[in-house]
């Protein structure tokens, strides 16, 4: 059933957003939980309340209180502007690491030419500067 299915998308939406270290139950007390509407998505705090929230719809114990799948559609460009929010986060910030390692890179750079200038090993220019 179409419910069934929204339910099946949810759990799949939850194991994609979750951190890298969550598993998704296959049976025990937790797939109970997750089952029973009982266990609240636990999403990492990059996570938007938007993507937080549909998931929780879509895995609602009961297939009435879940989203349609039209529902969902009409939910897709807030949530593909979530994403680009946060890709845009992602790429500044490998941004700033690939500029910080340049730095690095310039600064050993000129360590490495000023101790071969004074006649230097790198090891006793390290510990002199």
């Amino acid at each position: 059933s179409p419910s069934v299915d929204i339910f099946s998308l949810g759990l799949t939406l939850y194991e994609l957003a979750a951190s890298a270290d969550f598993e998704m139950p296959s049976e025990g007390p937790k797939w109970h939980e997750l089952r029973n509407a009982t266990h609240r998505p636990e999403l990492p705090p990059t996570r938007t309340r938007a993507i937080t929230s549909l998931i929780r719809s879509m895995i609602q114990s009961k297939p009435a209180n879940r989203p349609s799948a039209d529902h969902l559609l009409q939910q897709v460009d807030p949530l593909r502007k979530a994403g680009a929010e946060c890709d845009e986060f992602l790429r500044d910030y490998i941004r700033d690491v690939e500029e910080y390692d340049k730095l690095e890179e310039t600064r050993k750079a000129m360590v490495r030419q000023e101790a071969g200038e004074i006649g230097l090993t790198p090891r006793n220019a390290a510990s002199t500067g």
